[in-house]
């Protein structure tokens, strides 16, 4: 399953080093960070926490957020034993524009779609003000798994480069009505 225009690293694009935090890139463009990475001692599972999108990541494309997940779940999956484990915790703190529960239901169905299993879905014990939702599921990785990550990656990647079509062509359309006169 390669990952498609994505590059992952450590720190200053050097190969990956597993527990390490993890850097997200298409490209040359940096894209985020998944800055905590525990690795379990027996190499079995890696808990992924405190994913951070980086200031020069502009994209209002749902598809292309949740392809980040999956290139990155597909990433560690290419040379992972049967049965290792990825653990996700999912955290983010909502502004008044962004609906926190439909943002944590979206994220749970983008998880059980490649196949993991949610473990909670659930505001954020002690957070102060609302909006504060956390995310837990594991994948696990075994056949079914696999198969349901590759589908989701391939109608994934489908609905962004839908999405990247729609924008160019608005984009071309907007350049012509500029240079008529419109």
């Amino acid at each position: 399953m390669a990952t498609e225009g994505f590059v992952f690293s450590s720190e200053a694009r050097k190969a990956y080093a597993p527990g390490t935090p993890v850097f997200v890139w298409i490209g040359d463009l940096p894209v985020g960070t998944v800055k905590s990475v525990k690795m379990s001692r027996d190499g079995g599972t890696v808990v992924l926490q405190n994913f951070e999108y980086s200031p020069a990541f502009v994209s209002p494309s749902i598809a292309l957020r949740k392809l980040v997940f999956l290139e990155l779940t597909a990433f560690l999956a290419r040379n992972a034993a049967t049965g290792f484990k990825i653990v996700y915790r999912f955290e983010h703190r909502t502004t008044d524009d962004i609906d926190g529960v439909a943002l944590a239901n979206a994220r749970a169905k983008m998880l059980e779609g490649m196949g993991a299993t949610l473990s909670s879905v659930a505001p954020r014990v002690g957070s102060q003000g609302g909006g504060h939702f956390v995310v837990d599921a594991t994948w696990q990785c075994n056949e079914a798994s696999l198969a349901k990550l590759h589908a989701a990656l391939s109608a994934t990647r489908a609905e962004n480069a839908k999405e990247r079509s729609a924008t160019w062509l608005k984009s071309l359309t907007s350049k012509i009505k500029k240079g008529r006169g419109a």
